[in-house]
């Protein structure tokens, strides 16, 4: 008997030693983007100074031309906002309706907005522009929007 008491101490170590401590944070299992951040640099208009289509679709000067294109954001909090648009150029009215509400995704590290229409864009700062880039579309009622697209827009004055 007293043979095994010895053994006692390293189990009862052991025990400490691989019992799991409560999650400190609520909510998620990992980090969530910045969203306060998010909202305020989003929030204004921007201009696209460069447009492209990554999946190879079109040639260059297919993509049509964006130099009057305009994003306004206005409302962001750090759940969404609204979104209008003017200059899409003619034949890619289906990549930008004219105005409607986007929604931050709140589950993920990526600042992530997703659209009314379903489409979901992922959003990169840079220090003088961000990148808008087409995730997936989970709705059928938006046709034609199969490629990559990223838009480079940089705010105005």
């Amino acid at each position: 008997m007293k043979k095994y008491l010895c053994y006692l101490p390293v189990l009862f170590l052991s025990l400490i030693l691989f019992s799991s401590c409560e999650e400190d944070e609520e909510g998620g299992d990992g980090p969530v983007a910045d969203l306060e951040e998010a909202s305020s640099s989003l929030e204004g208009t921007f201009t696209a100074f460069k447009v492209e289509e990554g999946a190879g679709l079109y040639e260059d000067d297919e993509i049509g031309d964006w130099s009057s294109f305009k994003l306004t954001f206005s409302a962001v909090t750090e759940t969404g906002g609204k979104y209008s648009v003017v200059g899409i150029p003619e034949g890619f009215e289906y990549l930008w309706p004219t105005k409607g509400v986007f929604t931050f995704d709140q589950t993920t590290a990526a600042v992530i907005l997703v659209r009314d229409d379903e489409i979901r864009m992922s959003s990169s700062e840079r220090e003088e522009h961000i990148i808008l880039s087409v995730l997936s579309i989970s709705s059928p009622k938006v046709e034609g929007v199969e490629e990559d697209w990223d838009f480079f827009i940089k705010k105005e004055s």
